[in-house]
């Protein structure tokens, strides 16, 4: 048979014999025994149980040598088949499915999850095309493949790099990190449309943002100091051509948002992006704002953008990268700002270096719609869910970041999108 299933799991360990069993010598129970099961057939198709003796596995007659100089076996795999890698397939849980071609299998739970069932998901192996991915690879002897994925809570997990290296090449883990916009989504006036600055354009960075209750798609003002009402930009979801209208006299109350139990949460979990479709299939203002600006054609060009994650965000406390703006004295109250969020924020936290993003310090808009705290904290919305009324908020202050923070979902609240 030319496939089955190596399970080192099941291979015993004998306390006696640690690390190996005697050369040449009769491995029996216990011992080490690697179990393999071949596809489609018995186990007379091939060795159905291989004892394992030293740097040898015994064939029909005799010992074969298949660990090389660095005690290390390796196991590999056939050229995949591109006919069955079109995407990922989950193979438990629901929308079960099956794969029949050769693919990297993975279970996981998501953090803080402890009622729900894990999944297993079919991840498609691409091959190496220059910097693009195709849909098959050939595995060489004498080689490694080092995999990188990345998991997005409810949406499929992708492998996201692939590196092809000699035995001898120790691989460093690459760490998660995100391309981060170049701003917070404010109002372009001459364009008549939400938007935000693209990676590594600096020019707006400072730029406060237009607040946006959890999961709409509606843009609110950050002037005056209770909602009387104030300024409201409303997307045509019905058209979706990219126009807006400007409304002055929307009721706080009627700012559409997502009020529903989004049923699982997480710290990983993209909720808001996984729901945007469907809502604007059904004409409703709701879900993933950077999702429907990048649909409509309002969001930087050549990248598809989406919110980050509460984990995404998580990120900005990594080994002090981020410092805060101003370095030294307090953050200012700020009492005058423009309707189009354009106004600068000049404290915040940023990195000086590699390009990394400012987040201004824009405020927020209570759960009653009073305007607070501009100048003074920061505080992001994420598209992960903490439970049915509330999710993860990024928040920051002159004294430090904390990123285990969530809102109630009514609170309105600067945004910042990620390359998808």
């Amino acid at each position: 048979k030319s496939s089955g299933t190596l399970d080192l799991s099941l291979v015993p360990k004998d306390a006696t014999a640690f690390p190996y069993p005697t050369d040449n010598a009769t491995v029996g129970t216990p011992g080490y025994q690697t179990f393999w099961n071949t596809a489609g057939g018995t186990d007379g198709d091939l060795v159905a149980n291989i004892p394992i003796s030293g740097d040898t596995v015994r064939g029909t007659t005799a010992y074969t040598d298949i660990i090389g100089n660095d005690d290390a076996l390796y196991v590999i795999p056939q050229e995949n088949d591109k006919s069955d890698l079109a995407k990922t397939t989950e193979l438990s849980g629901p929308g079960t499915g099956t794969s029949t071609k050769f693919y990297i299998e993975i279970t996981y739970k998501e953090v803080g999850q402890a009622d729900a069932d894990a999944k297993t998901y079919a991840v498609p192996v691409p091959a190496i095309v220059g910097d693009a991915y195709a849909s098959s690879i050939a595995f060489e002897m004498e080689r490694q493949y080092t995999f990188q994925f990345e998991l997005f809570g409810r949406n499929p997990i992708r492998i996201t790099k692939i590196t092809v290296s000699d035995y001898d090449t120790v691989e460093q883990e690459e760490p998660l990190r995100r391309t981060w916009a170049g701003s917070n989504i404010y109002w372009d006036d001459a364009k008549q449309t939400l938007t935000f600055a693209d990676s590594g354009d600096k020019s707006k960075e400072q730029y406060q943002g237009v607040f946006f209750k959890w999961g709409s798609l509606v843009g609110v003002s950050p002037t005056g100091g209770t909602w009387s009402p104030q300024r409201a930009y409303v997307p045509d979801i019905t058209a979706i051509d990219g126009s807006w209208s400007i409304d002055d006299a929307m009721p706080w109350g009627s700012i559409p948002h997502i009020d529903t139990d989004p049923g699982v949460y997480g710290r990983d979990n993209s909720y808001l992006t996984d729901v945007t479709e469907a809502n604007i299939a059904a004409s409703v203002p709701k879900g993933d704002i950077c999702v429907y600006l990048t649909k409509i054609g309002a969001a930087p060009k050549g990248k598809r953008w989406r919110m980050p994650t509460m984990n995404e965000f998580a990120l900005l406390t990594t080994a002090g990268e981020y410092a805060r703006n101003p370095a030294t004295g307090g953050f200012t109250l700020i009492g005058a700002t423009n309707d189009d969020g354009t106004s600068p924020i000049s404290s915040g936290y940023d990195r000086a270096v590699s390009n990394r993003p400012y987040f201004p310090a824009s405020g927020e808009r209570n759960g009653s719609g009073v305007l607070m705290t501009v100048g003074t904290i920061g505080l992001y919305w994420t598209s992960s869910p903490n439970n049915a009324s509330s999710s993860y908020v990024t928040y920051f202050t002159a004294s430090g970041i904390s990123t285990n923070g969530f809102y109630v979902h009514a609170v309105t609240l600067p945004v910042r999108c990620v390359v998808e």
